[in-house]
């Protein structure tokens, strides 16, 4: 009895920890906060026509606040939103339509906010998967772990600010007849996990909260990361993980515009590197030349490439007017949609502390055979 009390006060306390980021992930300069960021309208058929959805939004700030506009990317999708001022502790919301009515295909589609007294535009999505006809649960999720059954893996986050969270949510299905219990094991630091029902009834849909929160990893991470569980499925331990990726780069929410100028700025003579034509398997080496054109210290935090296996040398530091040279190392492979012959392309990614470039793309270029 005793240890059956101490899981549910765990249980409890790790929902109101997720709550809390979610809570988090969600406001914005302490302005506003919606409800969700993402809707996901899950599988859809073409018949079905018009489909609604509703992001609720509270002032948290001590101003009245005005929604300006709602810009969508898409002419498939329709927003009507509160138009008059918002005063502090209040509400509104931004209704959104998908017209449904571009026949059968995946969508993601995006709808860029613009707040009063918010530096930049905020970002809401909708999502979903509208079909022809019906599909079964093994055709809408084909990635297994177990009978836990996903629509891809590894899940990805995209790109975070160091110090805050983010947070997405998917459905997943249970494959087999009988109820699914699931439980993660071995966590990676910094990484959460919550199924809406637990255990999934059999042949059936849940939800999938998955957040990473920087302030949390057991060290400061950078660039591509990826975080992991062991899942447990009805006491079983699956060999496949779950994982959840991220791009990790620095935060510069409370830069204002002279620190921003002021700031660090990588410069390259070119930003391709390439190399003559060489057989597979040739360690080939490349180089550039990084200059800090900007008024602070410029920190090269970490570079990651597109292929796995690079070695790389660089200067952590480079002083404002400075040079410094990075040395990238690999194997010279085939790339599975490149054929032996043609020229390959092979994509670094630099992470920074400059507040205009804190991401940045190197290519390396050549001919394998």
């Amino acid at each position: 009895m005793r240890m059956r009390f101490h899981t549910t006060i765990l249980l409890i306390v790790c929902a109101l920890h997720l709550n809390a980021q979610l809570a988090a992930q969600n406001s914005f300069s302490g302005i506003i906060e919606f409800d969700k960021t993402v809707h996901d309208f899950g599988d859809l058929m073409v018949s079905d026509g018009k489909q609604h959805c509703s992001f609720s939004f509270k002032n948290t700030s001590n101003e009245p606040i005005v929604i300006h506009d709602v810009i969508t990317s898409c002419g498939c999708t329709d927003p009507e939103w509160t138009h008059q001022p918002i005063l502090p502790g209040k509400t509104g919301k931004i209704d959104v339509t998908f017209n449904n009515d571009l026949g059968p295909y995946p969508f993601d589609k995006s709808l860029t906010v613009y707040v009063s007294n918010v530096n930049k535009p905020l970002i809401l999505r909708i999502r979903g998967n509208v079909h022809e006809k019906a599909k079964s649960l093994e055709e809408l999720f084909p990635i297994r772990i177990g009978n836990l059954a996903l629509r891809e893996l590894p899940l990805n986050l995209g790109q975070i600010e160091q110090g805050l969270s983010r947070t997405e949510t998917i459905e997943v299905a249970n494959l087999s007849h009988k109820a699914l219990r699931i439980e993660f094991l071995e966590i990676t630091p910094g990484l959460y996990l919550r199924l809406a029902d637990n255990p999934i009834p059999g042949r059936g849909k849940t939800s999938l909260t998955y957040s990473i929160e920087t302030a949390k990893t057991r060290e400061q991470l950078w660039g591509k990361s990826t975080f992991s569980a062991v899942v447990s499925t009805n006491g079983t331990s699956q060999k496949q993980a779950l994982n959840v990726e991220a791009l990790i780069k620095e935060n510069f929410t409370t830069y204002n515009e002279q620190q921003r100028r002021n700031g660090s700025l990588p410069q390259f003579k070119t930003s391709t590197a390439t190399f003559n034509r060489v057989k597979a398997g040739t360690t080939t080496t490349v180089t550039y030349t990084c200059k800090n054109g900007g008024k602070e210290k410029l920190l090269l935090y970490k570079i990651d490439g597109s292929i796995p296996g690079i070695q790389f040398e660089y200067p952590k530091e480079i002083a404002p007017g400075a040079s410094g040279t990075i040395k990238a190392t690999f194997q010279a492979e085939l790339q599975n949609d490149v054929p032996a012959g043609e020229e390959a392309l092979i994509i670094l990614t630099v992470i920074t502390n400059s507040p205009v470039r804190p991401i940045l793309s190197l290519f390396i270029s050549g001919i394998i055979e």
